[in-house]
């Protein structure tokens, strides 16, 4: 599209359409009414130009400013995370792509378990100890009321036996105080019965007794049997506390090595009796003499390393004494030399010196 001017008003120089622009951009910066001030010929800078549009709170370098503020502030995010946690910085294991994951140690092995992971881990943990508990709980409460039971069902066979025992003596006595003799001579068939009677009456008597006898063996065996059961509970989950402390223990025949390295240190160091070491289940005790042993043995390596051998000491004078003697034993063997080579009277004498 081509526009036409027209011939009145001239045709529009290049110099002029560029001080059109420049008037306009005048009058935008200063306003269409406002006369720009006079510089007296000066030419205002750019940079003044600028300066003066811009705000005065305005800061040229403000882009790479917040920029490098920013990455502080992630640097800062990304070395403060595991204190953040609460955790060491060996835990955490940051990915090429970004993630972050957990470095779990499991029967000593390090394994990089992912955060999602470490969440459910810890509800399916949080969910299993809730069980555990209500389940502690309930065998607690189990355990006190069979107690509770055992007890009275004790008591009442106590109760029981008593009563026999009562009714024995009582029949015993009764029995005595019959003059079977004379109740035979005068009277044999009340003799007979009464006999029979008395003799039927301890029957029933022993045979209660009897049963007592076995429901308190019973009542003793469930017990045996249970205080076993418990013993046998106990010592898995001892041994299984002593394995979570000392992988290596995992394998029978280096965990019962070691035992027995501590049972002859105990009966060594502080006397104790082979049978009593044997008896030791709980894992704490089991620590302690571990701990004390291992002490024991690091005490006498320093010792050995800081133990020198003394050097031999001389009395007063010895050294002195042994230069002279030398120096002698040297000074006669020299003359006998002279003597050897030239016999003269200097080397007799002098020999004769030496030995005296």
């Amino acid at each position: 599209m081509q526009i036409e001017n027209d011939g009145d008003n001239g045709s529009a120089t290049p110099e002029r359409g560029m001080q059109d622009i420049a008037d306009d951009i005048e009058s935008r910066l200063y306003g269409s009414d406002e006369e720009p001030a006079d510089t007296d010929g000066d030419e205002v800078s750019d940079d003044a130009i600028v300066k003066d549009a811009l705000p005065d709170d305005d800061d040229s370098d403000s882009d790479e400013d917040d920029g490098s503020d920013l990455e502080d502030i992630a640097t800062d995010e990304e070395l403060s995370l595991a204190d953040y946690l609460g955790i060491d910085e060996d835990k955490l294991i940051v990915g090429e792509d970004g993630s972050v994951s957990f470095n779990a140690i499991i029967d000593g092995e390090s394994q990089e378990v992912s955060l999602k992971e470490l969440a459910t881990s810890y509800q399916m943990q949080g969910h299993v100890n809730n069980k555990s508990m209500a389940l502690e709980t309930d065998r607690r409460e189990f355990e006190e009321a069979r107690g509770k039971v055992a007890t009275e069902l004790k008591s009442r066979i106590d109760g029981v036996e008593a009563l026999h025992n009562m009714a024995e003596e009582q029949l015993v006595g009764e029995y005595n105080n019959i003059d079977w003799d004379k109740l035979r001579y005068e009277n044999p068939s009340e003799w007979s019965a009464l006999r029979q009677e008395y003799a039927e009456k301890a029957q029933k008597i022993k045979q209660a007794q009897g049963l007592v006898s076995e429901e308190r063996e019973r009542i003793s065996n469930e017990q045996q049997k249970e205080f076993h059961e418990k013993m046998s509970e106990h010592m898995k989950g001892e041994l299984g506390k002593m394995i979570g402390k000392n992988p290596t223990w995992a394998d029978d025949a280096v965990r019962k090595t070691d035992m027995e390295k501590m049972k002859d240190f105990m009966v060594a160091t502080y006397g104790y009796e082979p049978e009593a070491m044997d008896t030791i289940s709980d894992h704490r005790l089991i620590e302690v003499i571990k701990d004390a042993k291992a002490f024991r043995e690091s005490t006498k390596a320093a010792l050995k390393k800081k133990v020198k051998k003394l050097p031999k000491f001389q009395k007063p004078g010895a050294a002195r004494g042994n230069a002279a003697s030398l120096a002698k034993a040297r000074a006669a063997k020299a003359n006998k030399a002279a003597l050897r080579k030239d016999g003269s009277t200097q080397s007799v004498a002098n020999s004769i010196l030496d030995r005296m």
